[in-house]
Formats: structure tokens, sequence, C-alpha cells
């Protein structure tokens, strides 16, 4: 049950990120400053955006209920994710920020031609603006949730028979178009530096509330006057023990389907996770190969210790928990285990700090979709416009379209989640679901295997992503649940093995066939062109020559290091004293400690990272008067 105090702090959020716009609106001075940076942001930024873009909304709802239903199970894309990233970390991290472009689809353009840069251009945008309206929608259905009672109000009137006449509640419209709103002015606004900066301020957010989430779920003797009480790490540990079905892998998969379903699972993340086109589009905004492999890094060492902090409040839902208990507790949710964490943290959280959860949910989502809009628009301006429209475009006329754009994207967004509040079932989304999967793999194996022969031609890019999107297609046919389940009907496979036996056998073959197409494009006699080849020698020479920050990255006054640390540090300085007044409200002394520990620890580094920026504003004078001298 949300107090005012939740409501207030929900209020405060919506605001703060609304506010970050025009925050960071002197940060953008041309193309380069507002779709990636200048390429002048610190590290400590990025690498904070990078670990944000790891969550979303379903993090909290669905992937919960897969927690609460699997268990330890969940951990195998923890574990395919570490093999891609330490593939990104010591082989392309460095390589991709060396590219020396603003977006990814230059990288794919210097190394693959023109024809390639429109294709990996086009091609995803209508899914990025699908899934893009998906999450505003998914986010406003969260909202909804949040306040079933506060939007009653908007039921009635002539808003309501607007909304009516769209097919859609009207507290759903109205927090789309809220919501829609924040995300356009702080995007349009602030560029990459609101979208990347900004995510800074919520991953603070989001870590401090899930660990003292944690903390009170686990050390609590009496969750929300239930009378029931985790004891602790041990306790936890001792009871997911008891139940077989959260920690023996067996229980959904037997070994021979679970392994190949693992190394198909880890050679996915890591093609994908290493792709030209979105590879060069991460680590664009940091000022070195260096600070790429160090952000890379470092997020995914941040995500692993939050990746079990996530889980543990779904753990802790299952061992208390029954489902039919949580059905009865949410009968209008088809998946009732999918509120396990929302159900334990709503018991255990003091006045406040739950409002600062719902923000953190939230801000787990706007993350990907303020970058999403960002990189769109980047790609729309820099590999559409500027190429076939207008190549003189001056950096004030991209950076006004740039907005504009911006705009325009946020609109189809919003529309796209309206159409998707207005469906019974999700048939189109399955079906671009299954278009975006079927052209994932395809698109990736080229993007990254190009990155390392110079041989290959540039009709092997789009001809892998055609002969791979062919063969994925079929697949999806031929390798149905029922065909499966009737070859290997020896076996009386259940729904889970299914489901991993069809994903880790056409992972493989689609694998498979892409890798042959593409190294097969290399064995027909080089027709090449010496533009073409100086062109992608050019591209080699670029990515395999370190950054030079001195020459390379002339950090001017207006984005300089000394700026990002103290306009960040103030930022923190503000949420952090924010989240202290929540100190005022009525709590058990648990939840004043919580709550101090929260905004303690963020107005503390808010006041650290000052500080920093004092420091090096004293450092950068002294080395200015000394080469004066």
């Amino acid at each position: 049950m949300l107090h005012v105090s939740d409501y207030l702090v929900i209020l405060f959020y919506l605001l703060f990120m609304l506010a970050l716009g025009p925050v960071f609106k002197s940060f953008s001075r041309n193309a380069s400053d507002y779709f990636r940076g200048g390429g002048n942001m610190a590290w400590w930024i990025a690498a904070a955006s990078m670990f944000m873009t790891g969550f979303s909304a379903w993090t909290y709802t669905g992937a919960a209920g897969k927690i609460y239903y699997s268990g330890l199970f969940f951990l195998t894309l923890t574990i395919a994710n570490f093999f891609g990233t330490v593939f990104t970390v010591f082989f392309t991290a460095h390589k991709f920020r060396q590219m020396r472009v603003i977006t990814g689809a230059e990288a794919v353009r210097n190394r693959f031609g023109r024809i390639n840069e429109q294709v990996i251009t086009w091609l995803p945008m209508p899914f990025n603006i699908i899934f893009g309206g998906i999450s505003l929608y998914t986010i406003a259905l969260f909202m909804s949730c949040v306040f079933p009672n506060e939007l009653q109000w908007l039921n009635q009137g002539a808003f309501n028979d607007f909304a009516t006449g769209l097919g859609i509640d009207g507290g759903m419209l109205f927090l789309i178009l809220v919501l829609t709103t924040i995300i356009v002015v702080m995007t349009m606004l602030g560029g990459s530096w609101a979208a990347t900066a900004g995510d800074f301020i919520q991953m603070l957010i989001l870590v401090v509330v899930s660990l003292a989430t944690v903390l009170l779920i686990l050390y609590s003797d009496n969750l929300g006057g239930t009378g029931k009480s985790i004891g602790g790490f041990s306790g936890l540990f001792k009871a997911v023990s008891s139940k077989p079905e959260l920690v023996d892998w067996n229980q959904f998969s037997r070994w021979w389907i679970l392994i190949p379903y693992l190394i198909t699972l880890i050679l996915n993340q890591t093609i994908l996770a290493n792709s030209l086109a979105s590879g060069a589009a991460r680590f664009v905004f940091v000022k070195t190969g260096r600070d790429a492999q160090k952000i890379c890094a470092i997020s995914w060492l941040a995500a692993l210790p939050h990746t079990f902090i996530v889980m543990i409040p779904p753990l802790a839902c299952a061992v208390l928990f029954t489902l039919p208990e949580l059905q009865t507790l949410y009968p209008k949710m088809t998946n009732p285990q999918e509120a396990s964490f929302i159900h334990i943290a709503s018991l255990a959280l003091p006045q406040g700090l739950l409002g600062l959860l719902v923000c953190g949910i939230f801000a787990a989502t706007l993350t990907s979709m303020n970058s999403g809009l960002n990189a769109t628009a980047g790609s729309i301006i820099r590999n559409i416009y500027l190429p076939l429209i207008n190549p003189h475009a001056t950096e004030e006329k991209q950076l006004k379209l740039g907005r504009v754009f911006t705009a325009v994207l946020g609109i189809l967004y919003a529309l796209v989640a309206i159409f998707f509040a207005t469906l019974k079932s999700l048939p189109l989304y399955e079906l671009v679901l299954i278009t975006a999967t079927c052209t994932g793999i395809p698109q990736a194996v080229p993007m990254m295997l190009g990155m390392f022969h110079k041989k290959a031609p540039d009709w092997a890019a789009w001809s892998t992503l055609a002969v791979g999107f062919t063969f994925s297609l079929m697949l999806v046919f031929v390798l149905s649940k029922e065909n499966l389940a009737a070859w290997f009907s020896a076996y009386h496979l259940n729904a889970s093995e299914l489901n991993d036996l069809k994903l880790a056998i056409t992972t493989g073959i689609l694998i498979a066939v892409c890798v042959l197409w593409f190294y097969a494009t290399m064995l027909f006699p080089d027709k090449r062109s010496a533009e073409v080849k100086k062109r992608v020698e050019h591209f080699f020479d670029d990515m395999n020559r370190p950054i030079d920050p001195e020459t390379e990255c002339a950090a001017a006054e207006y984005n300089s290091d000394t700026r990002q640390y103290f306009t960040v540090g103030m930022l923190a300085l503000v949420y952090g004293i924010s989240i202290l007044l929540l100190l005022v409200f009525d709590n058990a002394p648990a939840g004043r400690i919580a709550i101090l520990g929260c905004g303690g620890f963020v107005t503390a580094l808010g006041i650290w990272l000052i500080n920093c920026g004092k420091r090096k504003s004293r450092c950068s004078k002294e080395k200015d008067t000394a080469n004066l001298n």
C-alpha cells in the first residue's frame, strides 16, 4: 500500500528526470555532442549507463517470475553474458571506440560500404520503434498497477470519452502521454548527455533501493505483519536448498539438452554483443579504447552482484508464499508469480522507500528508452539524412533535426504503446519478435567476423543476412515444438526441455550456416576496386590505432571532466537530500536506518564527486600555469 511519502517520491523523481533535459542542454553544441557526448564522456558515467541498459521493468516482473519458478536456473543467462563480456573486454571494446565514428552504422559504412550502411540503418528501425512502444506500454501498465485508485478520476468526462474512442482506458492513456512527455523532453533537449549522465543518478537509485530491499526482506522478523520471516542469508540458503525445483537444473532440462543449450546461448550472446553496428554504438561516448574496455568490464562486474541482489526477493517469496497464495493476492494477473518481487518488497519497505523502488523500476526501463530514442535519431540524421539528402548540412542543422526526430520518434513510441494497449492478445508482437530473432544472428555474424577479416567483400554482409534470414524462417516452422516432441518422443520431453532444445538446435544451425556462408564469400576471386580496398585498409588502420586524447579529444570547457564531475555531483547531492527528507515521516527504526543509509550514501557520493571536480579544476589551472611559465 503506497503512502503519501511514496507519492511524493515518485512525483519528485518524474520532475527530476524532466529537468535533466534543460540541465544538459548546454552540453550539446554539435551533432557529435548530441549523439555521442562528443566522445568526451567520463568513463564512470558511461559505465553507469551500460550497467543500467542490462535492466528493465521486465527484470522485476517477468524475470522475477522466472526466478520464483526456476530459481538458480536463471543464472544460465548470466553465465552466457560473462563469456560474451570477456570477449568484448579483451578483443573488441577498444576497437569499437577506435573506429572514430558517431553512430554504429557509420562503422558499417567504413567497413562494408554504403549499401550495407543503409541496410543496417533501415532494417532495425521499425523494430526499435515497436519495441520502444512496447517498453512504454509495459512501464505504463506497471504504473497503472501502482496507482489503481488514483487514476479512476480519468475514467470519466471528455478525456475518458476520447480514450474510449481509441479503445483504451483513460488512466492508461494519461500515463502513456505523461511518460512520453518526460522521456521526449529529457532526451530532445539534453541528447546523449541527458540520457547517459542521467543513467548515473538512476543507477544510484536502483542500487541503493535494491540493496535496502534485500536487507529488510532478509532480516525482518515480521514481514508486513504476516508473521513470516526469512532469517538472514543463512535462513534463505537453507530454505532454497530444501526446494529441489529452485536449485536442481535437471528439474528443467536433462544434461544432454542443457549443455548444448548453454553452449549455443554463450555463442549467441557473444556474437550479438560484438556485432559491428551495436558494439560501436555502445562505446562511442568515451575518450579512448582503454576507457571502452574499462566501462565494459566495470559495468559487468557491477551487474554481477546486482543480479544476485535482484534474485533474492523472488527467491524469498518462493520460500514464504505459495503460488495459490499469490493467485489469491493478485487475481487479475495471468502469471501471479511475476508479482513476487513487488509483493515481498511492499511488505518489507518503509514509507517512502517503496516509492523509491517504483522509481528504480521505472528508471531501469527509462534508460533503454531514452538511449534508444537518441541512437535512432542519430541514425536517421547521420546515416540517412546526411549521406542521402543533404551531405553539406551544418552541425547546427544536424542538431536541430536531431531534436525534431527525437520528438517524432517519441510520438511514434506513444502511438505504438496505445495500439498495444488496445489489443486483447499480442499476435503482432509475436510476429515482430520472430522477425527480429530471425534477423539478429544473420545480421550480427558478418558484422562481427568482418572486424577480423580484411578479405571479406562488401557483399558478404548483406548476403549472409539474406541467407541466414531465409534459413531462420525455415527453422521456425520445421523445428516446431510439435515436431521436436514427435522426433524425441522416446524421451517424453517436458515443455521446458522442448523450449531449450528448440533454442539450442535453432541457434546452433543458424550460427553454423551464417559463419560458413561468410567464409565462403572469401573463396571467390577478389574483384574489389582500389577505392574499396583503400577504404577497408583505412577502416582497419583506424580500428587498430590507439586514440590520443590530447589531440583527438580536444575537451572543450563546456564538456570537460571538471564540469561533468560538478554537474553529476550536484544532481546526486540534490537527490540524496530528497531521500533524507523522508526521515520526517513516521517509520520503524529499521526503516529509518534504511532511509538514512540510502540517502546518506547518495548525498556523500554527490559531495565526493563535486570535490573531485574541484581538484581536477585546480590541477588543470596549475598545469596551464606551468605551461605558460
